[in-house]
């Protein structure tokens, strides 16, 4: 099977892809203008912004930025490393704060 290009697959579909396209650009920019506390504009699409503007990280963006595992997260959490927030019964998520707090105290460590 042959790959349409981007004219060929225009041509094909007329003005359809460029109402649904539209329309897809139009939400992409009202989601990118709602507030995000969780470092990213929603759940479907997370992208990451900027670590100062997030005030909570979810549970696996935190484990990604400090390159650790789930359970370190928690444990981090106990010792009191790390500031746990409560969202409804299912949600949570690591404080900006705390998490650039432990970076720059294991900073002062290592040096």
């Amino acid at each position: 099977m042959k790959a349409l290009t981007a004219p060929a697959l225009e041509s094909i579909l007329g003005d359809a892809t460029q109402g649904a396209f539209q329309g897809f650009m139009e939400e992409v920019m009202k989601e990118q203008s709602l507030p995000n506390i969780f470092g990213y504009s929603s759940t479907r699409h997370q992208t990451l912004q900027q670590p100062d503007q997030a005030l909570l990280y979810r549970i696996h963006i935190a484990e990604a930025k400090l390159g650790v595992s789930r359970s370190t997260i928690y444990r981090l959490v106990n010792e009191g490393e790390l500031v746990l927030i409560k969202i409804g019964k299912r949600s949570s998520g690591i404080t900006a704060a705390s998490l650039h707090a432990l970076i720059e105290r294991n900073k002062a460590l290592a040096s």
